[in-house]
């Protein structure tokens, strides 16, 4: 049953994270991911210290990141990313943050479709299919996994069931570090050589391993709606759980990084098939290996669908914000006024076009996202066979979205409230205080 807010009179959400503990498990979840996998590669450009000392780094700087998002959530009253852009920016500056934040859904799909090219043609040749075999062969099962699985899926307006696998990916690269720990004590070959470890590698693709370790990092559209959860929430409490959350998933990264380099070093140069992910470094009949590739492969299937959908949102949100810039520009305050005061069921049922309309059983709004998932499916089907090193498709994400999305614009927020809190802060919510220190109680 939903409780009834004393003032507005609304029914209140029943809040899903009761206990600390959990919102730090949520936190972590929306953290560990594929971006893992490209973590030892990125120490191996870098060597051992800087890749270290840029680790430790970038966790700092993510919680300066959580800890803007949380204030300025706490502060507007906004609990969701794009509602707090909005809040913050307005409408034309909630383009260029959608636009973002598409390229961080967007752009994972590819990273997807090369890590499924590799797992599964290693799968098979552990089976004893022949590697000549075309299921042998990565750009096929890309073809296949691309248009006959992941293509329908993007179809869905909406994954409701995926959200019980979201856990998925979390324990299956605690899984995948647990193997590197045990592989490097325990080798299933003596092949590996040891002896290329390098302590300082001064070369320019350090800025790779700060665009990698950025990207696995990235999970800060989140806080917000995890933050909003929280019962008898505050900043001060968000702050203990985003610390917690960053020191886990940290010593996670950390020992993926130092594990994954020190057990094959120079292979990430030497072996010219390598996609940047450390699985395929591993013997196909390695039994823990397999395992691992598994657990990542299934992560990896559950994930594309999860990311297509809010990528279709973000495009669509997009779309209705040029819209109504074009609306504020073009039209005159008569027709503004006239539209507000219009009920908005009634403007929805309107302007709904897409909905209105249908080919056969199928309206226009369904075969459009059809057609928009599809295209998008394409277009990474073709990059994944054609660029393949998913290493260089974390190392856009990392230097692109992943700046923009998880460090700048959360800083930009903050930075906008403290400057003008009259204009910003909300005067509804618990604490009136107009201070970082006020609204940290």
């Amino acid at each position: 049953m939903h409780s009834i807010n004393e003032e507005s009179g609304e029914p209140e959400k029943k809040q899903s994270y009761n206990r600390f503990p959990t919102a730090i498990i949520s936190l972590v979840n929306s953290h560990l991911g594929a971006g893992m996998l490209g973590i030892p590669l990125a120490y191996a450009k870098a060597g051992l210290v800087p890749a270290i000392i840029m680790h430790i780094l970038m966790g700092l700087i993510s919680w300066f990141s959580f800890y803007f998002l949380t204030y300025s959530s706490e502060a507007t009253g906004q609990y969701s990313y794009g509602d707090l852009a909005e809040k913050i920016f307005g409408i034309g500056g909630t383009i260029v943050v959608e636009i973002c934040n598409f390229s961080y859904t967007f752009l994972p799909l590819w990273a997807y479709l090369i890590l499924i090219g590799d797992f599964i043609p290693s799968l098979l040749r552990m089976m004893g299919v022949d590697e000549s075999n075309i299921f042998c062969q990565r750009w096929f099962i890309i073809l296949i996994v691309g248009f006959f699985v992941l293509q329908p899926l993007s179809w869905f307006r909406t994954l409701n069931s995926l959200k019980y696998f979201s856990s998925l990916g979390m324990f299956s690269m605690m899984l995948t570090v647990i193997v590197m720990i045990i592989r490097f004590f325990s080798p299933f070959n003596e092949e590996v050589d040891h002896t290329h470890i390098q302590v300082l590698r001064p070369s320019f693709s350090i800025i790779q391993t700060f665009s990698a370790l950025c990207f696995a990092f990235g999970c800060q559209q989140n806080v917000p709606i995890i933050h909003s959860e929280i019962k008898e929430r505050s900043t001060k409490k968000m702050n203990y759980i985003n610390l917690w959350a960053i020191l886990i998933v940290g010593i996670f990264y950390m020992f993926a990084g130092v594990f994954g380099y020190i057990s094959f070093t120079q292979l990430f140069f030497d072996n010219k098939t390598t996609s940047g992910n450390l699985l395929t470094l591993y013997a196909d009949k390695d039994p823990l290996a397999v395992v691992a590739r598994i657990a990542s492969l299934i992560t990896v299937l559950f994930c594309c669908p999860m990311n297509s959908l809010p990528a279709h949102e973000h495009d669509q949100q997009e779309e209705k914000d040029v819209t109504k810039e074009r609306i504020n520009n073009n039209e005159t305050e008569k027709q503004k006024e006239n539209l507000e005061q219009k009920e908005q069921p009634q403007q929805e049922k309107d302007n709904d076009w897409w909905t209105s309309n249908k080919i056969g059983p199928f309206t226009y709004d369904f075969l459009r996202s059809c057609l928009v998932g599809s295209i998008m499916i394409w277009i990474v089907i073709v990059l994944a066979i054609v660029l393949s090193q998913v290493n260089f498709v974390f190392d856009i994400l990392g230097s692109t979205g992943g700046v923009a999305v998880g460090f700048m614009i959360p800083a930009l927020m903050f930075w906008k409230i403290i400057r003008n809190p009259n204009r910003f802060v909300d005067a509804k919510r618990k604490c009136y205080s107009k201070t970082p220190e006020g609204i940290a109680e």
